[in-house]
């Protein structure tokens, strides 16, 4: 069983969070006069997994992402309603299947020069400037269906795109003249150089959302032929948001630089830059506060046991902030095995979490138990009041029959089973993951073993 945040594979709630915490001091003021903001949030303490877009499933690429990539639509992650993004509108056709986007015509690509210490803008073979295109578009959303990509997220973008599935569901070995009808048949057009048009399969006011996604935005087809998966280092991507990639030292302890991108127009949803370089570092909460404590870090998670701390502290409480979110944290059961290949036992397992205890006791943050997947206060989200008795909740009297009733049908018993329960590698999902072992183990008498992963979905 491993833990994940994507949707897609997600079968017990344990916490929403309604709260982002952290440490927040100045931006440095160095030398040079630029302003440079050293930052931990939402790294984590291993590195970043990817800057691909096609390939981006967790929170620190995206977070980092887009800063140097821009989507056609815009989502506001407080109101969660799309606005403008690259696209600066867009035409629905009459029937609701079809988005046609226009977008700036003003955006160039660039790529940060070392030799010159400068963000450039990118030219072609022949001097011109590398603008970007619907065809860039065009060429992310094919490569992201494209089965040879194996995208994460291809079974969530696949069925809002014409023809989507047909090909994401393809061969990945086909040859040419099976993949070419495929490709062709995809509900995505470039109608010139600043319009494309999208066709999904139905209509959905939901749509447009799709496009807000990391698997959308435009990519830069010459940098991945010539470099192929080395095209996000720092020497040969390109880019063309608000930021460019300035360095990337790799690894647990590395740290990713962005760079102001001065040829980034801005647009309602995404302003100039205002901060001239950002250094996101990567280290797990503890080491993070403790650097924030010492002054070489403007920006911190904060450890969960840290909290009671901090908020007594009349300094550091001063520094503390906590604001409204939008995550769910859950774990996935594999249910190709027994016994989670039995839904009752997967509702026994997530009946028997005590996620109340979990909240007050181990993040002690303002989260709240996960009874729905979705937080109360997004748009079209599920409530207690709407749905009563209809989400997931701790009822450990239930799970303890759903899990006896199981062992009597099967014959089986406690000693037979010792589910491995993974989690992200982190303090706080250390804690959480023990709690939950402990909970487990004393409510089914099974045996759970817990192994860390570095799987990145969120950081600690």
């Amino acid at each position: 069983m491993k833990y994940s945040t994507k949707a897609a594979r997600l079968l017990s709630l344990v916490v929403a969070s309604v709260a982002v915490f952290a440490i927040v001091g100045g931006v440095a003021a160095q030398d040079t006069g630029k302003k440079v903001l050293i930052t931990g949030r939402q790294m984590g303490p291993d590195d970043i997994p990817t800057l691909d877009p096609s390939l981006m499933q967790d929170v620190p690429s995206v977070q980092v992402g887009s800063e140097l990539f821009s989507s056609l639509v815009n989502l506001d992650e407080e109101k969660v309603v799309t606005g403008p993004g690259i696209a600066t509108s867009w035409d629905t056709s009459a029937d609701g299947k079809t988005f046609t986007f226009h977008l700036m015509d003003n955006v160039p690509w660039v790529h940060y020069n070392k030799d010159t210490d400068a963000v450039e803008e990118v030219k072609d073979d022949s001097g011109n400037v590398r603008m970007v295109t619907a065809q860039d578009f065009y060429y992310s959303m094919v490569r992201t269906l494209d089965p040879k990509q194996a995208s994460p997220y291809l079974s969530v973008f696949e069925p809002w795109i014409q023809g989507g599935t047909e090909f994401g569901s393809s061969d990945p070995a086909a040859t040419d003249d099976v993949r070419k009808p495929l490709i062709d048949a995809l509900g995505i057009k470039v109608i010139d150089d600043h319009t494309i048009a999208v066709t999904a399969p139905i209509a959905s006011s939901v749509t447009p959302v799709i496009f807000t996604l990391p698997l959308g935005w435009a990519e830069p087809q010459w940098s991945i032929d010539a470099n192929a998966e080395f095209w996000t280092e720092p020497e040969n991507i390109a880019s063309y948001g608000p930021y460019a990639l300035k360095e990337w030292v790799h690894g647990g302890g590395g740290s990713l630089t962005l760079i102001k991108n001065p040829f980034w127009p801005g647009s309602p949803n995404s302003p100039v830059a205002k901060i001239d370089e950002i250094q996101n570092v990567f280290l797990d909460n503890d080491p993070q506060l403790a650097n924030f404590e010492a002054g070489s870090l403007d920006v911190s998670e904060v450890p969960a046991d840290a909290v009671d701390r901090i908020k007594a502290d009349p300094t550091l409480s001063a520094d503390y902030f906590k604001g409204a979110g939008s995550c769910s944290y859950y774990y996935g059961f594999g249910t190709l095995k027994p016994p989670f290949d039995d839904a009752n036992v997967r509702r026994a397992f997530s009946e028997a979490i005590d996620r109340q205890s979990i909240v007050e006791n181990i993040l002690k943050a303002g989260q709240v138990p996960g009874n729905w997947y979705d937080l109360p206060n997004l748009v079209a989200a599920p409530t207690e009041a709407e749905y009563p008795g209809q989400g997931i909740y701790t009822n450990l009297d239930d799970a303890k029959k759903l899990w006896a009733d199981y062992l009597a049908k099967t014959g089986k018993t406690a000693a037979d089973f010792s589910p491995t329960l993974v989690y992200n590698t982190s303090a706080t999902h250390a804690a959480i993951a023990q709690a939950i072992q402990q909970q487990w183990q004393q409510a089914f008498g099974v045996n759970v073993q817990l192994t860390a992963e570095v799987l990145r979905d969120l950081p600690g």
